[in-house]
């Protein structure tokens, strides 16, 4: 599995890069929350929120599998019924390269 996330850090719009300092969540304690990973947070800012994705994907071993810095351009199959037939995924990389990824 390779995920690919545009920003130098994951989180989306809790990353530091993106976040505003006064975003907090709307959910409450206990909605916002992997099955696999307790919180107990209630209406948490946008660091904790952040930190907690950190903190699962870590544990998970899923920071390993995400190309940072790398955005997603396209994806398509030529035919979608044919299981031995790769998924073609275009990407950019923050310094313009572009690269087809076969999955």
């Amino acid at each position: 599995v390779t995920l690919f996330e545009r920003n130098e850090e994951l989180g989306g719009i809790w990353s530091s890069k993106v976040a505003y300092a006064d975003l907090h969540s709307q959910q409450p304690g206990g909605t916002f929350e992997f099955s696999d990973l307790y919180d107990g947070g209630e209406f948490t800012t946008w660091q904790h929120v952040h930190d907690y994705l950190q903190e699962y994907a870590d544990l998970f071993h899923i920071t390993e599998r995400i190309q940072f810095q790398t955005q997603v351009l396209s994806v398509s199959k030529d035919n979608l019924k044919d299981d031995t037939i790769p998924w073609s995924v275009e990407i950019e990389t923050i310094s313009g390269t572009e690269e087809t990824k076969k999955f």
